[in-house]
């Protein structure tokens, strides 16, 4: 990092890990399924980041779901998961949402059939 202190960045050396198990312990298959973002943040911050004390830089846990409930507006409420909506390594939804949970953004929660969209599945006694 160098003697310049003003260059100096937390989140260029303090990376959150998300791990596949078991394919991150599979260092041919590694690159494909492991998910790694440079983040801020420590164990006493707001956006809790703590850290692991065997790597003291690699972020290991995360807030895997962030869910906020507007109750006197429910269609106002927010929620946010970790890496992505797909457990599908071929997926684009595998990882899309990894800067989002990160940048601390949120997803609108959608209520009441006018936001269904795509097919439907009608299960009949």
């Amino acid at each position: 990092m160098g003697d310049d202190m003003q260059s100096w960045r937390w989140e260029r050396v303090h990376i959150t890990q998300y791990p596949h198990n078991p394919f991150s312990q599979v260092s041919y298959l590694k690159w494909l399924f492991h998910r790694t973002i440079p983040n801020g943040g420590d164990r006493y911050t707001v956006n809790v980041a703590p850290v692991n004390l065997e790597q003291p830089y690699n972020q290991t846990h995360s807030p895997g779901y962030r869910h906020i409930v507007d109750l006197s507006d429910i269609t106002n409420s927010r929620f946010m998961i970790t890496t992505g909506a797909s457990g599908n390594v071929l997926s684009r939804h595998y990882d899309d949402l990894i800067r989002r949970h990160r940048d601390v953004e949120y997803l609108p929660m959608r209520f009441g059939r006018e936001h269904v969209t795509g097919d439907t599945l009608r299960l009949e006694p």
